[in-house]
């Protein structure tokens, strides 16, 4: 694993986008990371979804150790592991570790631009979590390849007719892999998925439920 030098002060780059700024000690990420949100804003708008307030990400070490990146709600920051850190946790990545760590790095980044997206989204319950992961996951894929994607969810694998209550915390907790792959599947038999984006962006589709 190679890192910055002992005392490396981190740079800090507001994007051309001026919405997002980046943050890391190694310069190098920083491209990376403002192309991630340029593709990721850019996706908003086909979409028609809500962009973030202003976020700022930054290259960090993150705890648990199955962790590739964190939105911070409510404070429009984020903090993702820089791709050697993620290629030195490529065991934890499940179901996209035949993904490389540069392009892993920069999927990182828009999923978590999409829990940012939704940060303002109302939660009739005390929490919305598989709701926006539900968001952020789909978000994720659609910014990935054919051919990355194909590595995540691939077809010979791809579940059908995904039933709504198939998307629950439950799943996302004892079955990452499973609840990613259940999310592609719904998403992506719903017809067109930014109307999907939209509707659960809006609070209208909800995948969590009461628990007494």
């Amino acid at each position: 694993m190679t890192g910055a030098p002992a005392g490396a002060v981190a740079e800090t780059r507001l994007c051309t986008n001026g919405l997002i700024t980046v943050q890391s000690d190694t310069p190098t990420h920083l491209g990376a990371m403002c192309s991630a949100s340029d593709r990721a804003l850019s996706l908003m708008d086909e979409c028609g979804l809500r962009k973030p307030a202003p976020v700022t990400i930054s290259v960090s070490d993150l705890d648990p150790p199955t962790c590739l990146g964190l939105f911070h709600c409510g404070e429009a920051t984020i903090e993702v592991l820089s791709p050697d850190m993620i290629e030195a946790r490529r065991s934890e990545t499940g179901v996209y570790s035949d993904i490389p760590a540069d392009r892993l790095f920069e999927s990182v980044i828009v999923h978590e631009l999409g829990h940012a997206a939704m940060d303002q989204t109302p939660c009739p319950y005390g929490n919305c979590v598989a709701t926006s992961e539900y968001f952020a996951y789909t978000f994720q894929l659609l910014d990935l390849s054919e051919e990355d994607r194909a590595t995540v969810v691939p077809q010979a694998e791809q579940p059908v007719d995904v039933k709504r209550d198939q998307i629950n915390s439950m799943l996302l907790f004892m079955a990452p892999d499973v609840f990613v792959r259940n999310v592609w599947g719904h998403v992506s038999s719903r017809g067109d998925i930014c109307t999907q984006l939209r509707g659960v962006q809006d609070g209208i589709i909800v995948f969590d439920r009461f628990h007494p």
